[in-house]
């Protein structure tokens, strides 16, 4: 863990060094999910010949051929249902996870990173793809685990009730159409 504050999400040295600790304990890749404090992840993966996972953004090009993947936050779809629900008097607040399934979260796969992927990593992407594990509350709407339970976090304050504020990925099942980065092979 890199810390509890905002500065955990900043510091590439820290997460390099905690990279190559994982690394010289065994682990052949490393995910990070850490803001700027991932580059430092991705600069050690490269350092000792070991493969690293991006995130939130298309990070494979950072360390071409050290970098397996990155995860994708796709918060257009997110914005673009929100929006829709609005339009058509439909919006809520509460929390709505949108993952693979949905497209509110992706992988990215491009020149840098191809051929490290194999046709059995992708069979399992699809696999999973197809998977929904989320369980449903009365309204609909999907139960979210807070990503970092230890951080105090801010709260909004609705007409119908108090919703505390945490970081997840967002997704919205109405969604359907996928839009292609430039760069996507698949």
């Amino acid at each position: 863990m890199t810390g509890t504050t905002g500065a955990a999400w900043n510091d590439p040295v820290k997460g390099g060094e905690l990279a190559k600790s994982q690394f010289d304990r065994g682990a052949d890749v490393v995910y990070h999910a850490a803001g700027g404090t991932g580059i430092g992840v991705l600069q050690a993966a490269a350092d000792a010949g070991k493969l690293g996972i991006g995130v939130d953004s298309n990070q494979n090009g950072l360390h071409p051929g050290s970098v397996l993947t990155s995860m994708l936050k796709r918060v257009d779809i997110a914005v673009y249902s929100a929006f829709e629900d609005a339009k058509n008097d439909n919006w809520s607040s509460g929390f709505e996870v949108l993952g693979l399934k949905e497209g509110g979260v992706d992988w990215a796969l491009d020149d840098h990173n191809a051929e490290l992927v194999t046709d059995e990593m992708k069979a399992a992407v699809e696999d999973a793809t197809q998977k929904n594990h989320l369980r449903r509350d009365r309204r609909s709407r999907l139960h979210v685990r807070p990503v970092l339970p230890e951080v105090r976090q801010p709260v909004l304050t609705s007409a119908r009730r108090s919703i505390p504020l945490r970081r997840a990925d967002i997704s919205f099942p109405e969604c359907s159409e996928r839009t292609p980065y430039p760069d996507d092979q698949r």
